[in-house]
C-alpha cells in the first residue's frame, strides 16, 4: 500500500481502486492515464452484460405479452414493421431497468441490494424448473432427445442443493443490512 499517496482515498470508499491504479501508473510512468485504460475494461464488460440482460428481458416481455400474460399485452407484443423486432417491449424493459436503478445514484446500499438480488434471482430462475422436475409427477414428463435417464433426478437434487448453497453468501449482509429479504418476500406475496 505504499503507492497510495492519500490514505483517505483508500479508506473513504470513493474510487479507491482507481486511485490506487492512478498512483501506481503515476509513480512508474510519470502519468496515470494507464489507470484510465484499465478502468475501461470492466466498463466494457458492464456494457455488454447490460445489453445481454436487456435483450433477454425484452424477449421475455414479448413472449409473456404474446400469450396475454402481461398487463398492456396488446402494446408490448407489437413488432416493428421494418425490423420485425419487439421494439416497444425493449423500450419497456429499458425504462423499467432505469426506474429500478435510479435510486442507486443516491443510495449505495440500494445498489448492493439490487446487485445481490439480481444474482440470486438469476440462479433461482434456473432452479425453479429443476426443482419442479424433482417433485412433479414423473409420468407426466416427456423426455426429449437429450436426457440424463436414471441419473436425472439425483443430479437435479444436487443442482438444487448447489443453487441454494451458492446463493447463501449473496443473502448475508457483510457490513450493513441488505434488504433482499424485503424484496423477495414482497415478490412472493404478489
Amino acid at each position: 500500500m505504499y503507492n497510495v499517496l492519500n490514505q483517505d482515498n483508500a479508506t473513504g470508499g470513493h474510487g479507491a481502486v482507481l486511485q490506487l491504479l492512478w498512483d501506481v501508473f503515476k509513480q512508474k510512468y510519470d502519468n496515470g492515464y494507464g489507470a484510465l485504460g484499465l478502468a475501461y475494461i470492466p466498463l466494457v464488460g458492464l456494457f455488454f452484460c447490460a445489453n445481454a440482460s436487456l435483450c433477454a428481458n425484452a424477449r421475455m416481455a414479448y413472449a409473456f405479452s404474446r400469450d396475454g400474460a402481461m398487463p398492456g399485452a396488446r402494446i408490448w407484443r407489437q413488432l416493428n414493421r421494418g425490423s420485425h423486432l419487439p421494439v416497444k417491449a425493449c423500450w419497456l424493459m429499458a425504462m423499467l431497468a432505469l426506474l429500478l436503478t435510479l435510486p442507486c445514484v443516491y443510495n449505495d446500499l440500494f445498489f448492493a441490494t439490487v446487485s445481490a438480488g439480481s444474482v440470486v434471482a438469476l440462479s433461482l430462475s434456473y432452479g425453479i424448473p429443476i426443482c419442479l422436475r424433482i417433485f412433479h409427477n414423473k409420468y407426466s414428463f416427456i423426455p426429449g432427445p437429450f436426457n440424463l435417464g436414471w441419473a436425472g433426478r439425483p443430479l437435479a437434487v444436487v443442482a438444487c442443493f448447489w443453487i441454494v448453497l451458492v446463493n447463501l453468501p449473496f443473502t448475508a449482509a457483510v457490513c450493513h443490512v441488505l434488504y433482499m429479504h424485503v424484496i423477495f418476500n414482497g415478490c412472493t406475496m404478489l
